[in-house]
């Protein structure tokens, strides 16, 4: 079950579940600002250990979250 979220956001994760093995790791980057919805949106679809990782200049540039085990 997915989060009421923007379309966008949702198709994304969407696509990427249907091909993700459970205990698999989803990562992507995204554009500033946008850390505290991603996480919001892996954690309210039940994705485990989001982590944010920064770029170079120290600003949060992407996530990784791991698709539970069955």
């Amino acid at each position: 079950s997915f989060p009421t979220r923007r379309s966008s956001d949702l198709a994304i994760l969407r696509n990427f579940d249907a091909a993700l093995r459970p205990g698999g790791t989803i990562c992507f980057e995204f554009g500033f600002g946008q850390e505290t919805a991603l996480t919001e949106l892996l954690q309210a679809a039940g994705y485990e250990d989001v982590t944010l990782r920064k770029d170079l200049r120290g600003v949060v540039r992407a996530v990784s979250a791991k698709k539970p085990e069955v």
